[in-house]
């Protein structure tokens, strides 16, 4: 587990993600972020290192002593990033939000749906502090900046372009940071790589 400040009251941690395997089509370790609004303790795409559990615990339980009176609230990028939600939800009271649902103060939310595949996934903002969090359709490239993973999403294919296409709205909100759940954060032009990803 690794875990690192991105901004004040805004962490983002790693952990093995449990499905993975030598030839995985995703990198070994995936992202998770934690974040302290106004009104919530947020927890996006939570998942417990299975073997660093107790040394995570730990961790999230002083984060929330230090802001007890606010509650928790779960968010996920996707359905199937459930992950270890359901577990972290029972032991600090929390709910897990549905789109629909009213977000924390601070966070703000665009849905992207391809009825074809039925993949459907939330992207969420910090706008004030020009934070994006990705799950699945936008990933690190490795080299610093961002793509689209082609296995998921191929760039010939007609659907690719339709979501990249809707992808633009994003460029709407303040981006300092891109967090993704899989690879590295984006800390340097970001606004400039998601451009790239997105196209004219």
């Amino acid at each position: 587990m690794e875990v690192a400040e991105i901004r004040p009251g805004l962490w983002r941690w790693t952990a093995l993600h449990p499905a993975w395997r030598p030839g995985s089509l995703w990198p070994r370790d995936v992202g998770c972020v934690y974040a302290e609004t106004r009104d919530a303790i947020v927890l996006i795409d939570p998942l417990v290192p299975e073997d660093q559990a107790d040394q995570f615990w730990r961790w999230l339980d002083r984060g929330r002593e230090r802001v007890v009176s606010l509650p928790v609230r779960i968010l996920l990028t996707c359905a199937w990033h459930r992950r270890s939600a359901d577990e972290v939800a029972e032991r600090f009271e929390a709910d897990v939000w549905q789109p629909g649902e009213t977000l924390p103060d601070g966070v703000e939310v665009a849905i992207f749906d391809d009825s074809e595949t039925r993949w459907r996934e939330a992207v969420f903002s910090f706008p004030n502090q020009g934070v994006v969090v990705f799950g699945d359709v936008v990933e690190s490239d490795g080299e610093g900046g961002l793509r689209m993973p082609p296995e998921w999403w191929p760039p010939q294919e007609e659907r690719t372009g339709r979501i990249r296409k809707e992808l633009r709205r994003l460029l709407d909100w303040p981006i300092d940071v891109v967090l993704v759940s899989h690879g590295e954060p984006v800390l340097e032009d970001p606004r400039l790589a998601l451009q790239r990803v997105i196209g004219d």
